[in-house]
């Protein structure tokens, strides 16, 4: 496996709560720990915010449609929305094993 050494500052209250790691030499994997579910986090929201970003975009395009169209119209969301998450859930299921 390869790597990058990192100078990290910490607050003495901080370094005080992971010495005991530092003794054991285990900073190293709780480091990679902290910054792996950081990632995750931070993907799960991007994907929540560029979801909701869609929907809205979505709703003010469909405002100024006949009522005729706005029902095919969410039916069809019903449907391509629901078949969307779940090709995204499974893409990101496979990346993630």
């Amino acid at each position: 496996m390869s790597g990058r050494n990192v100078n990290i500052y910490l607050q003495d209250e901080n370094y005080q709560k992971i010495e005991r790691l530092i003794k054991e030499r285990k900073v190293s994997r709780l480091m990679n720990q902290l910054v792996e579910e950081w990632d995750k986090k931070e993907k799960q929201q991007n994907k929540e915010e560029m979801r909701k970003k869609l929907i809205e975009e979505y709703k003010e395009s469909i405002k100024n449609r006949s009522p005729g169209e706005k029902q095919a119209l969410r039916a069809m969301e019903e449907a391509s929305l629901e078949d969307v998450f779940t090709a995204l859930n499974k893409k990101e299921n496979e990346q993630n094993k």
